[in-house]
């Protein structure tokens, strides 16, 4: 029997009772260490959620709708800047307002909701790969899904991205479920019902249409149309309704009517589909590009998994499971399909298809493992040198960004450095899985070290959030503004709203400036020192200067934290400036 993770031991059971135990003890052993995983895993997305203080991609837009619903004590109707709006549906607001009102207004509390969903996604799309292909290769994918850049990424999001990866992984497995176990089908049905409504109202239409495509494609390629013809589908439609529609009928009354849903719906789903109101000048290839960057660095094993996969089918060395793998490849493919056709795309639009990618990946990988073929055993050496690579680069970036002190960079280095060394002992020991799970516990520490030591020292850089805390804790009335050239670069206008509740001013004549500082009104303007060096001197001298610290003035990713080796901060300090002499 399996007593350690890829190594067997044991004799084959030779009647049903010691199959039964060999059986419990396998699915023991896989309970056990997808515990583990998400031991580690939770820990490290909790930390890069809470590390990352300032809000990044569209995440600001869900976290203010969210804020603006507590404020009005409206929870049907969202509004963005005091105006009424649906960008998306309630389902993400509704999560993040207990977390604000528990734990506070912060980014933190607003992505707690991403975090739930992302191990809540772990774990459900391990228990489905158990059922299909055995409990190796479910932790294998999982262990792929868990350490996928993208993911990982999302996981620390106030988005509806990862709410919808899960939904839609629900959706599609209890439908599959529908396919192989008759007697319970309806409520396999049901349960998809549910998913679908959530999906619904997380990302609108999307969520049922591209999910629900995918199957009705599957259940034509494998001659079971028969199943939608199953008078149980009724009930599961109306659980879908009994999820989806109530918001839409609530909002349409307490907006301006139906006409006004009915827009949101054209805008945000038809003309972002087809129109040109949300076009962008990518690639045709741009999609392609964004899974196999958003994969990373499984990604590499995937025209690999495709091979094997077609191999696998046309030998029919196992039809039950190449059924399972084509209805996983259709929802990696028409994924990526559906937004390459579509003229609004973001790269990040993929990450519902990644948990099928992942299981491939990780059935495939199982199966390289068990018969000892080269790819697994190349690509688990090359992860290895990956690891020292990454740890070599964190021995040189690291200490321009927390500081020389060893002590305050050494986290993340150690963190590969360590589990690689392990890697390397179990591949010269022959044991692969070993090797592969110990790759995944170092990428995963490395996101937890990362957290702990490289982002505050981030955050530290960025004083304009400082500045925003500061001024909303004034008590008298006062005005906002910004100079454009700090506050276009990033959405800083979005943070001061979310910050100080009020929107600011967006300045960039020198005229509107000027004007600005010389109101009566106590007025406090967030301004580049050079900027401010060119006002007249008359009126530099009525003003007073509460803070001047370097900044980072440009948007921070991996890409910006290379090419400045770590230095991140301009030459030019952002100053908050008053006009009222007496504040503190």
């Amino acid at each position: 029997m399996v007593t350690s993770f890829g190594k067997d031991v044991g004799q084959k059971p030779g009647n049903a009772a010691s199959f039964t135990a060999v059986k419990d003890a396998s699915k023991q052993k896989f309970i056990a260490l997808l515990m583990l995983l998400l031991l580690v895993a939770g820990p490290a997305y909790g930390l890069l959620a809470y590390s990352k203080n300032k809000f990044v991609r569209s995440e600001i837009s869900q976290a203010e709708q969210a804020r603006e619903m507590i404020l009005r004590n409206n929870y049907i109707a969202p509004s963005y800047h005091y105006l009424p709006n649906i960008d998306k549906p309630a389902m993400v607001f509704w999560l993040v307002i207990p977390a604000f009102k528990t734990l506070g207004e912060t980014p933190f509390a607003s992505r707690i909701q991403s975090l739930v969903a992302a191990l809540a996604t772990l774990t459900l799309l391990a228990f489905a790969l158990r059922g299909a292909f055995g409990w190796k290769s479910a932790l294998l994918g999982t262990i792929v899904l868990a350490t996928a850049s993208r993911f990982i990424e999302f996981t620390s999001l106030c988005m509806v991205d990862m709410l919808l990866t899960c939904f839609d992984l629900g959706m599609l497995a209890s439908l599959y479920a529908s396919t192989v176990d008759e007697k319970r089908r309806g409520m396999w049905f049901n349960i998809a019902g549910v998913f679908s409504g959530l999906a619904v109202m997380t990302k609108g239409p999307v969520g049922l249409v591209l999910p629900g495509g995918c199957f009705a494609v599957y259940l034509l390629l494998t001659r079971q149309v028969k199943v939608l013809w199953d008078k149980r589908l009724w009930m599961a439609f109306a659980c879908f309704l009994a999820v989806a529609s109530p918001w839409y009928i609530a909002v349409a009354a307490t907006m301006k009517g139906p006409e006004f849903v009915l827009q949101w719906l054209w805008l945000h789903n038809i003309e972002r589909f087809f129109g040109q109101t949300y076009a962008y000048t990518h690639p045709p290839t741009y999609m392609v590009e964004s899974f196999f960057l958003g994969f990373a660095p499984w990604s590499l094993l995937i025209p690999f998994t495709a091979v094997s996969s077609l191999k696998k089918w046309r030998s029919q060395e196992n039809p039950a499971e190449s059924r399972v793998e084509l209805l996983m490849w259709l929802w990696v493919v028409m994924t990526i399909a559906f937004f390459t056709v579509s003229k609004g795309k973001m790269n990040y639009y993929d990450l519902p298809c990644f948990t099928a990618a992942a299981g491939l990946v990780g059935v495939h990988l199982s199966r390289w493992i068990e018969n000892k073929s080269k790819i697994s055993t190349i690509f688990a050496w090359g992860l290895g040198v990956a690891l020292l690579i990454a740890g070599g680069v964190a021995c040189y970036i690291l200490p321009h960004i927390t500081g020389s002190a060893v002590q305050n960079w050494i986290l993340a280095p150690l963190a590969v450095f360590i589990p690689a060394a392990i890697v390397f002992y179990s591949l010269c020991r022959g044991n692969t899985y070993k090797a592969y799970a110990f790759s995944g516990l170092a990428i995963l520490l490395a996101v937890f070290a990362f957290s702990a030591q490289a982002l505050p020292a981030i955050g530290r850089q960025i004083p304009a959030l400082g500045y925003l805390y500061r001024v909303r804790y004034d008590n008298h009335d006062y005005k906002l503004a910004m100079h454009s050239d700090f506050a276009i670069t990033v959405d800083w206008v979005d943070h001061g709203v979310f910050i100080t509740g009020r929107i600011p001013d967006l300045l960039t004549q020198q005229k509107d400036v000027i004007a600005f500082l010389e109101q009566k009104e106590r007025a406090y303007l967030l301004i580049p020192q050079d900027r401010f060096a060119e006002l007249p001197a008359s009126v530099r001298e009525q003003c007073k200067i509460l803070d001047s610290r370097p900044y980072i003035s440009d948007k921070l990713g991996l890409q910006f934290i290379l090419k400045r080796h770590g230095d991140l901060c301009g030459p030019t300090p952002l100053l908050l400036v008053t006009n009222d002499p007496s504040v503190k």
